[in-house]
């Protein structure tokens, strides 16, 4: 597992459909060590703090593993920052992990906290409002980041796991809950089960016990 881009934005306009909205989600890759901090990449700029950033949310990470598959689907040339990601990785499924893992990135130590929610932004970027559907279809969400220890990253540096919660559930399975696709009450219970699940994830499927 490795970085493949440090992704940052600024504040970009997106027009769709005779809409027009501020949006951070054109990231970019950026040159040299980045610092992570527990709130988000030091230098991007999150336009819609109610959504996206805060401490359970502070990187989104996404695995360039889809992207050949996303540019033959849509073709659209896909690369790192596509997604709006501040990390775009290499070797980092949604199957293979799972919330709660730890790891060691360059300087920082982060951990799983959710997997990403999709919204009409990266649609209307992509040109597609079918686009999302598709994205939840198949699984092929990315996932969210605490930032447990701050600290430099650059591209080419190693991922490495350094704990994984006993009883713990993949990115994949997290989405077939929350999409009533697997587990039933007893995926929704399991799921609810690990301490590291965001909240932004636990309010809405507690609801739903």
């Amino acid at each position: 597992m490795k970085v493949v881009s440090v992704n940052a934005a600024g504040s970009s306009r997106l027009s769709f459909g005779g809409d027009h909205l501020h949006t951070g989600i054109f990231k970019s890759p950026m040159a040299g060590p980045v610092t992570l901090t527990t709130t988000g990449i030091r230098g991007d700029v999150q336009v819609d703090r109610k959504n996206h950033g805060g401490p359970d949310k502070a990187i989104c990470v996404y695995s360039a593993d889809h992207y050949d598959r996303w540019s033959s689907e849509t073709g659209m040339q896909f690369c790192p920052g596509m997604f709006g990601e501040n990390l775009t990785v290499d070797g980092m499924r949604e199957h293979d992990v799972q919330i709660g893992d730890r790891y060691a990135v360059g300087e920082a130590e982060v951990e799983v906290s959710q997997p990403r929610q999709p919204c009409h932004k990266l649609a209307k970027k992509v040109g597609d409002l079918r686009f999302l559907d598709r994205v939840i279809e198949l699984g092929l969400t990315g996932f969210y980041l605490r930032v447990l220890k701050e600290g430099r990253v650059e591209a080419t540096d190693a991922i490495a796991l350094i704990s994984r919660p006993e009883g713990s559930c993949s990115i994949s399975y997290a989405n077939g809950v929350m999409y009533n696709r697997v587990g039933g009450v007893d995926g929704l219970n399991r799921l609810l089960s690990v301490p590291s699940l965001a909240d932004a994830w636990r309010r809405p499927l507690s609801a739903r016990r």
